[in-house]
This record gives C-alpha cells, structure tokens and sequence, in this order.
C-alpha cells in the first residue's frame, strides 16, 4: 500500500511540497519493511526451487515486456526510461521488479551464511558497510543491495528472538520509539543523508511495537490484503505507467487512482488468474 502510494505521489502530488516530502519519508522505510517481514518468514530450510517458481518466473515474465520495448524504441515515452544496452541490462538487477531479484539473491546468500553459522555481527557489518558505501558514493545499486539485505537479516534476527510471539514490551516502549522515529525522520527530511538508515530502523521498530497489539487472523484486514501482495507489485508498475500517460497530473487523481492500483489487480486475481493454471504460473504460483 506504501509502494503504491508512493508512485501515485510521484506522479499526481509531486509538485505539492507536503506530498513530495511524504513521499520522500515513505521511500525512507516501505521496502525494508518489505525485506524484514520477508526476512522474519525466511526458513534456511525451505527449497530454492519453490523460490525460482515464486520469484524469478514472475521476476522473468513481468520484465521481459518491459525489455522488448525498449528494443523496439529507445525513444518510448514512458517511465521505463533507458538509454542504450547496458541500461537494458541493468534491468536484470536494478529494473522496476528489482526487488524479486533481490529477494532471490538475499536467500541464496543467507543459506550460505547458515552453511557457516548466523553471527550478529553480521549484521552489524551490513550496517557499517552500507553507512561507507553511501558516504562514498559507491553505486546505487550496491548501496540499494547492502541497505535491504541489512533489514532482511534483521527480520529474520527478530524472529529467532520470539518477536510478535513473546509480547513483553509496554506502552511507553511504543512512545519512545514513535518519538525517536519523529526525531529522525524530521533530521533525514532536513538533509541529513546519513541519517536515513537509522530513521529506518526507528519507523520499522514504531511499526514492530505497534503490529504486536493487532490480532492477526484470517479477518484482519492487513492479512487480507496481504494476500494479494505480489500480485499488486506486478501490477503497479504497469498500470502506474499507463496513468502517466492518458491522465492528467491532477493531485486529486492520487487518491483515485491510489485505491484502483491496489483494488484493480486483486479483481483481475480472484476472477481472471485463478481461473487458469498458466496465469497462475505467470505471477509465481
């Protein structure tokens, strides 16, 4: 829902200095959250080519039009903007879908960490590599890969450690980490670049604390909407392409158009795809 709340922000609210600066908080947090929830429900001893089926098919399908049209024309007026073949390329591990790709990485990397045994430090080295990566100005994609795989590992971390099943912490834990998430949102808004990942790791640390009051179930409505995650991710990147282009950047669009991303693919899901064992194949199921 951040995801595609963001991109509508991009292109409907971008000129609206309240809505550039939110977008620019959610893009602080919505993907590691992603990874850490992915890392919290890693198992080591789950089959990679379950993974393939889940990721890397999607991952191939969803992209490759993308590809071809970019080889048809360098000149296509869309957001997938790429100048010659090594932009084409770099789709494979940076492209609109780049977090499937990652995601696959991320397990096949940590399946070897357990080969050598999970150690803190780690992690703890992912954070110092990713804070000299980004001083350094090393490239994005090194920075994007580091920064993400530091909040996977830390998922799964959290999960050894009984969180979301051993509910000890206490109201004021919640208002201290909603006031520090506060503290360093505002310093990272304010140009503090540096910064970020520990603003990061204070929202995600909010939201933790927060989840844990909820009653998780087959009801809840976080649950429900979770189930058609994916199949929104695919989508998103598609259908906020074609707003770009036959609507006006209307802010009062976003809200619109914000709902339809999320709604619109899981309607196609329940009456389209589920009917056909292909389809289903195509979004890695």
């Amino acid at each position: 829902m951040l995801v595609v709340l963001g991109h509508c922000i991009y292109v409907f609210g971008s000129n609206i200095f309240a809505l550039k600066l939110l977008d620019k908080w959610i893009y602080i947090f919505h993907m590691p959250l992603f990874f850490l929830v992915s890392g919290y429900l890693f198992k080591p001893e789950g089959a990679i080519l379950k993974k393939v089926k889940r990721l890397i098919i999607p991952f191939i399908v969803w992209s490759l039009p993308v590809i071809v049209i970019h080889l048809i024309s360098f000149h296509w007026n869309s957001n997938f903007v790429l100048n010659d073949w090594k932009e084409i390329l770099n789709i494979l591990v940076g492209g609109y879908y780049w977090y499937l790709i990652y995601l696959f990485y991320f397990i096949l990397v940590t399946k070897l960490v357990f080969k050598i045994g999970l150690n803190k430090k780690i992690v703890v080295a992912l954070l110092l590599i990713y804070l000299a990566a980004s001083i350094a100005h090393v490239s994005d994609l090194v920075v994007r890969f580091v920064y993400n795989y530091f909040f996977f590992l830390v998922g799964y971390v959290l999960k050894l450690r009984g969180v979301f099943v051993e509910k000890t912490h206490k109201k004021a834990d919640l208002y201290g980490m909603f006031f520090l998430a506060l503290l360093l949102s505002v310093l990272y808004l304010y140009g503090v670049d540096f910064i970020k990942v520990f603003a990061a790791i204070a929202i995600i640390g909010f939201i933790i604390l927060l989840m844990e009051k909820i009653a998780f179930n087959s009801s809840n409505f976080l649950c429900r909407i979770g189930k058609y995650a994916l199949i929104i991710y695919l989508f998103d990147q598609y259908l906020i392409d074609i707003e770009t282009k036959v609507l006006p950047t209307n802010v009062w669009l976003l809200v619109i158009c914000s709902i339809t991303n999320i709604l619109l693919p899981i309607f196609v899901y329940k009456f389209i795809i589920t009917r056909n064992k292909v389809l289903l194949a195509l979004v890695g199921e």
